[in-house]
């Protein structure tokens, strides 16, 4: 394959899923860059919301026709607040257009990802450093499931 622009970077992380005929690279070194294929022939680079790009990707799934994604929020707890204060869930239907997800609780430190029959699911911890576990069918609306 060729690459429309290649990633670079001296702490590479790289994740990959495939999912709606396409395939998809995440590349996490000081902050998250993505390539699409749909072909598995070329890759183009997409461009990501400025708050994503500024995370680092830690998971991501597909399934119920949307690609989940996890990212650790390096800045939550410091000066810089523009990121606020959890990390984030992110979700595309095709992977190129993304939103944020909601997840319920404040300065949620997020630990893994997954996807079942159920739907998603979160493990993580909250600011009182209690794990919790949050579910959802669709990707973008979480609940803590007890």
């Amino acid at each position: 394959a060729t690459w429309g622009a290649t990633p670079t970077g001296s702490i590479p992380g790289e994740l990959m899923v495939s999912g709606s005929g396409s395939l998809l690279l995440f590349d996490d070194d000081e902050g998250t860059r993505l390539w699409l294929t749909p072909t598995g022939g070329g890759w183009d680079e997409v461009t990501l919301p400025a708050t994503m790009n500024a995370l680092d990707v830690r998971g991501v799934v597909y399934g119920r026709s949307r690609f989940v994604a996890m990212f650790n929020n390096k800045f939550a707890g410091g000066a810089n607040t523009a990121y606020g204060n959890n990390d984030e869930i992110w979700t595309s239907v095709d992977g190129r257009h993304w939103i944020q997800a909601r997840v319920p609780s404040t300065e949620v430190r997020l630990d893994s990802l997954t996807i079942g029959p159920a739907g998603f699911r979160l493990v993580g911890r909250d600011q009182a450093h209690r794990s919790v576990m949050w579910q959802s069918g669709s990707g973008t609306i979480w609940k803590v499931v007890s």
